[in-house]
């Protein structure tokens, strides 16, 4: 009876050491989609992340619209020398109003602060930010924009300059 339950037991830790080492290993350079479902195994480390900034009074988000919103929290420090023509980009906008910002980032993914329901689990605190690529959104497409950062449908179309 010992027996069996020890070479169950044995059997049971070679499976979990076989598992654990099998695993693919994290892509160093992660799309939005990959770290929104692994941002824990981030912490810590350096990243840089393609995507579209939403910005917002409730928090700041770099999202890829293709997967259904997914995305990270961002956060900065308005003092950051690096970040000042970003900074400068945003003080240009308004915030109410709906824009398609793309953006590269690079920041260390860290550990949210906070309890409760707008707590942030984790966020991407930025180094360094380039804007790609902005528009505002014109006011007839201001739903479809809304359905798209969620996930939910077309791209809003660019205005023609």
């Amino acid at each position: 009876m010992i027996q069996g339950i020890m070479i169950r037991a044995a059997c049971f830790l070679i499976c979990a050491v076989a598992s654990a080492s099998c695993a693919a290993p994290l892509p160093e350079r992660p799309t939005l989609c990959q770290l929104a479902g692994a941002q824990e195994d981030y912490v810590g480390r350096e990243l840089t992340v393609e995507g579209y900034l939403f910005l917002s009074g409730h928090g700041n988000d770099i999202v890829e619209p293709t997967c259904r919103g997914a995305g990270v929290a961002v956060s900065w420090d308005w003092n950051r020398p690096q970040l000042q023509p970003f900074f400068s980009f945003l003080r240009g906008i308004d915030y109410f109003e709906p824009w398609v910002i793309r953006v590269r980032a690079t920041g260390v993914m860290m550990r949210g602060e906070g309890r409760g329901d707008y707590a942030i689990r984790f966020h991407l605190r930025l180094n360094t930010a380039d804007v790609l690529d902005a528009w505002k959104v014109p006011e007839a497409q201001v739903e479809r924009f809304s359905m798209w950062s969620q996930g939910f449908g077309p791209a809003p179309v660019r205005p023609r300059r």
